[in-house]
């Protein structure tokens, strides 16, 4: 390695939190993405997400855009306020229901539909870490 090269941190210094209220598609992403190296803990709801975040290790969040029991602002909202800062990575299943981004606050990094490509996926998750630099477009 030459002097001034950047070294990448690797997957497994990463911890990704995945709400989804569908049991399969979270055994599906921490099977990928524990597969790729990363941490993950999966939550079923909006509100399970946020009764662990006093003891939640996550530096990434990737959350269904419509949780069933509390909208993905509120949700990203109540995790600010509570003073953590948390990239997220939102998913919505088609076009008809993707969120209004002007409401986020903090702002998600990336917005994913689904079926989700595993390059889109793991382009958002590296983008929401710092590991790479900014998104093209739309996904």
């Amino acid at each position: 390695m030459a002097t001034g090269d950047i070294i990448k941190p690797l997957p497994e210094e990463f911890a990704i939190a995945v709400a989804d209220r569908d049991d399969a598609v979270r055994q599906s992403f921490s099977a990928l993405l524990g597969g790729a190296g990363y941490q993950v803990d999966t939550y079923d709801s909006g509100r399970s997400l946020l009764n662990a975040l006093p003891s939640l290790r996550a530096d990434c969040l990737l959350l269904e855009a419509h949780l069933p029991d509390i909208s993905a602002p509120r949700l990203l909202r109540d995790i600010h306020q509570a003073g953590r800062r948390l990239p997220s990575v939102l998913m919505a299943d088609h076009a008809l229901e993707l969120p209004d981004l002007t409401v986020f606050e903090p702002n998600p990094v990336a917005l994913l539909l689904r079926p989700i490509k595993e390059n889109c996926l793991f382009s958002a998750i590296e983008a929401a870490l710092g590991l790479s630099g900014p998104l093209p477009g739309r996904f």
